[in-house]
């Protein structure tokens, strides 16, 4: 079980997503409600900090902001994820990133781990998984085919702590409305 920040999307974004397609035996499509951008991901959280981090993250402020899809992305298993994902680009601006440095300062604070803490944030939607290895061929026919997809700019007012059972859907915890 492990626990993490995340913004939801639109239902409208998640139906533009949905025209994305990968050809492969082995590929997944990401649920609907599991589709998110990910802030900080932790693992597992002890009990008794989780109301801790609960009242901490709905300390956190920051204005309404926009995103937008901005193509797509490929992780292999090498870089921290236990598979293959696929999935669409978020294009990165200083609200986002904003966002994110003051989640991953609460998460520090209370001597937690973010456990995909790295300089070069990339946020993302995840649309496809898969446990094998695809052939480089769709991998890269994916790729160049929606390296151009975009959506509409999108309205981001709240964020949501969400606990993970693989492979059980993500539970929302709390949700965190922006306050300006």
């Amino acid at each position: 079980m492990g626990y993490f920040f995340a913004l939801d999307i639109p239902d409208e974004i998640a139906e533009d997503l949905k025209a994305l397609e990968l050809e492969g035996a082995n590929i997944r499509t990401q649920r609907r409600s599991d589709m998110h951008i990910t802030l900080s991901y932790m693992g597992n959280v002890p009990e008794d900090k989780l109301d801790i981090l609960i009242q901490e993250a709905a300390k956190i402020q920051c204005d309404p902001f926009s995103l937008q899809v901005d193509g797509v992305f490929y992780f292999p298993p090498n870089q921290g994820y236990r598979g293959h994902f696929y999935g669409a680009s978020i294009e990165k601006n200083d609200k986002i990133c904003e966002l994110k440095s003051k989640v991953d300062e609460k998460i520090k604070g209370l001597g937690l781990k973010n456990m995909r803490e790295k300089e070069d944030y990339s946020p993302h939607i995840t649309l496809f998984r898969s446990e094998s290895d695809e052939s480089r061929e769709e991998t890269d026919e994916f790729l160049q085919k929606y390296a151009d997809f975009t959506t509409s700019p999108f309205f981001i007012n709240s964020f949501a702590l969400y606990r993970s059972d693989h492979p059980n859907p993500y539970e929302k915890i709390e949700e965190f409305n922006f306050k300006t």
